[in-house]
């Protein structure tokens, strides 16, 4: 059985719509339901692939995909991911070397400061509260 699964994502990731040397990592949902991280120049695109259909579905972009969590204590969602999104000052510049971690829904189709379910003051606290994939 474990072969089988195993022969299916390697098709999957021939069909992927990005180079498959961009694959940052894949995830399979509790649901079935897989997603894929694609790591590109100017950040992390998410994809979810319909086993239906066969086809990809771009979910959404972020500056820096980090990890996806079944849960989080606290917040009713489930499937959230964690990521960093450039935020740049009012009249220009940015601070690159310490972006907040932000918490968003994997439905979420624009993440952002005004749409997150939370934030991390990093990974490793985040552990003790969420069940990560």
């Amino acid at each position: 059985m474990i072969s089988n699964v195993n022969a299916e994502d390697k098709l999957i990731q021939k069909k992927l719509p990005f180079d498959q040397s961009n694959l940052q990592s894949s995830y399979t949902l509790d649901d079935g339901t897989k997603i894929y991280i694609e790591q590109f120049e100017r950040g992390d695109r998410i994809w979810e692939y319909n086993s239906e259909n066969k086809s990809f579905k771009e979910l959404t972009f972020v500056w820096n995909f980090i990890a996806l969590a079944k849960y989080c204590e606290g917040i009713k969602e489930k499937n959230i991911y964690f990521a960093q999104n450039l935020e740049y000052y009012l009249g220009g510049g940015t601070n690159i070397d310490n972006q907040q971690i932000r918490i968003f829904s994997l439905n979420d189709p624009s993440p952002w400061r005004d749409s997150d379910l939370g934030i991390v003051p990093n990974i490793d606290w985040a552990k003790q509260f969420c069940e990560f994939y």
